[in-house]
């Protein structure tokens, strides 16, 4: 795993949904200077009345790549079942803006959208860690029964509703929480 500071391009690829892993293991063999990353993401499951954290792809279909130096598209697209590089062709399909912002907060976070913790004190939702701290301010909707949480996100020019997990600090905020909707001013 590479530290953001060795990178200085940083791509987004469509592949086949389903073989995100496999892919960005072909891709580490085949082009070591290049580091793909697909978004995993923790989300609740209840199992037989219990609740077990679930790790899946987060965007389905979406490799991420961080580069040192510009990457050789010809030779990574005969690669089975990677259809595209996204992007501009004008910016060499480099990721800019909040795009490359959410590059880069995946990076730092090793590829993991994990479990938000937050608090409801007197109908003030504090989200303390994870995240949905990146996400706050486009915050819709929580659901307790769940313990997930509906963001809004913009990626490659569209917009995004995406359900990220989230526990509470304690017990008391969970009983005393009324259902939570609101679109956030962002």
């Amino acid at each position: 795993m590479g530290k953001l500071s060795d990178f200085k391009h940083i791509y987004c690829l469509f592949c086949r949904t389903g073989a995100e892993y496999r892919i960005c293991e072909d891709i580490r063999k085949k082009f070591p200077e290049v580091y793909p990353l697909a978004a995993t993401q923790e989300k609740h499951r209840i199992v037989n009345k219990h609740d077990e954290i679930d790790r899946r792809v987060f965007l389905p279909g979406y490799l991420f790549l961080y580069s040192k130096d510009v990457v050789d598209f010809d030779s990574l697209l005969r690669m089975d079942d990677i259809y595209r590089v996204l992007g501009d062709k004008d910016t060499a399909h480099e990721l800019h803006n909040s795009d490359r912002s959410f590059a880069e907060w995946l990076l730092r976070n090793n590829g993991l959208i994990g479990i938000s913790r937050i608090t409801n004190r007197n109908n003030k939702i504090t989200i303390r860690s994870g995240p949905m701290k990146y996400f706050a301010k486009k915050l819709v909707k929580l659901d307790k029964h769940t313990k997930n949480a509906l963001v809004r996100m913009d990626f490659l020019g569209t917009t995004r509703d995406v359900w990220l997990a989230f526990e509470f600090d304690d017990e008391e905020t969970n009983e005393n929480m009324e259902e939570y909707e609101h679109e956030n001013e962002g």
